[in-house]
């Protein structure tokens, strides 16, 4: 974002695979609206020009990860709801969790300007899925999983043991604790469904891991989250709307 005001144009070179390149394009096209127009030179290289930004009016649109938490308490309660100024055309990656509410059963309306999630009866499992590109939701998603009908696995996932804490170690270890059976690689986490029971769980000092296992509370008592405050990273005020949510 900063490469138009160089000497000289940049050229930006990944010397490994784009694990989220959904958000290098959503960096992109908001550059482009912007008026700098960068190019691929080929699949791990970006030309910048040097330009100037053009100011104008923009509306910035919610985080569509941390939706996905609210799109997941409808989908675990058969409750519904609202998330203004998103839709499926959103630049976000992690706007695709909403396909897979809708394959385990859920139904999702664009509406009123934003996106309507409805809750469904029973969740279908997924059975294999990629999640490239959209990994930051898969820790909501194994939380669903737990409620499905059959197991769900998701790939793509070796990154995220890179990130705040390693995901896949401690979402796994936050489901086997409330009795939930796992099943880990290197790039993939299995999800096998079961009754869970309440326990105490630790948040990895990961404030996705503090949200995604707590999704898990909306069905079983007991569910108590150590050192959840790391949600403040992302949303200070989320368990203040996981309450309103539950009256509502």
């Amino acid at each position: 974002m900063a490469a138009p005001y160089a000497k000289n144009p940049l050229k930006l070179k990944s010397s490994k695979p784009l694990h989220q390149k959904p958000y290098v394009h959503m960096t992109l096209q908001i550059m482009k609206e912007f008026g700098i127009e960068a190019s691929w030179a080929d699949e791990q290289t970006l030309s910048v020009p040097i330009a100037v930004y053009q100011a104008r009016d923009y509306q910035i649109e919610p985080d569509a990860s941390t939706a996905s938490y609210f799109f997941a308490m409808a989908a675990l309660t058969g409750g519904k709801i609202h998330v203004p100024h998103l839709s499926r055309e959103s630049k976000q990656g992690d706007i695709q969790f909403l396909s897979l509410l809708e394959q385990m059963g859920c139904t999702m309306i664009e509406e009123q300007g934003g996106v309507t999630v409805i809750g469904c009866a029973h969740l279908k499992g997924l059975g294999s899925i990629d999640m490239t590109g959209f990994s930051d939701t898969f820790m909501t998603l194994a939380s669903l999983a737990v409620f499905a009908d059959s197991p769900t696995t998701m790939h793509g996932l070796a990154h995220t043991r890179l990130q705040e804490s390693d995901r896949i170690t401690a979402i796994s270890d936050g489901l086997n604790r409330l009795g939930i059976k796992t099943k880990s690689t290197h790039d993939s986490l299995t999800i096998y469904p079961g009754q869970p029971t309440g326990t105490r769980l630790s948040s990895y000092k990961d404030h996705r891991i503090a949200m995604s296992l707590s999704l898990i509370g909306l069905k079983v008592p007991e569910v108590i989250i150590e050192g959840a405050d790391c949600v403040a990273k992302t949303c200070p005020t989320y368990f203040e709307l996981m309450q309103q949510v539950c009256r509502s």
